[in-house]
């Protein structure tokens, strides 16, 4: 029998809890202030090291929990502009780095 939406819905939630819980542990504050943008890219970098292999982080659930905190930050509630442009210029040099090399590995194995 096919899991319902709603035990769908409750283990992701979960999971979001927990993954934000660790980040309050670890001193990780302040995601509020990203645009949705960041939290996007964000989460697009941890679906790219899943993809990829990478066992060092629960990417799947930071995945849900950045697109999560992307639904919920406020357009007025973002850091200054410019801090917020330079994190996105780098976030973005990075997630394309990370998609060459994964598309360059794929075409190897090929």
């Amino acid at each position: 029998m096919a899991e319902s939406y709603g035990n769908v819905a409750d283990r992701a939630r979960t999971k979001i809890m927990e993954v934000l819980f660790d980040g309050d542990m670890r001193g990780k504050t302040g995601w509020q202030d990203y645009t949705p943008e960041f939290h996007i890219k964000h989460a697009a970098l941890h679906l790219v090291n899943e993809l990829a292999g990478d066992c060092n982080e629960t990417h799947v659930y930071n995945a849900i929990t950045r697109l999560a905190m992307a639904m919920s930050v406020k357009h007025e509630d973002r850091l200054d502009a410019r801090q917020t442009a330079q994190q996105d210029a780098q976030d973005d040099e990075s997630f394309a780095k990370l998609c060459r090399d994964e598309f360059a590995s794929e075409e190897l194995d090929r």
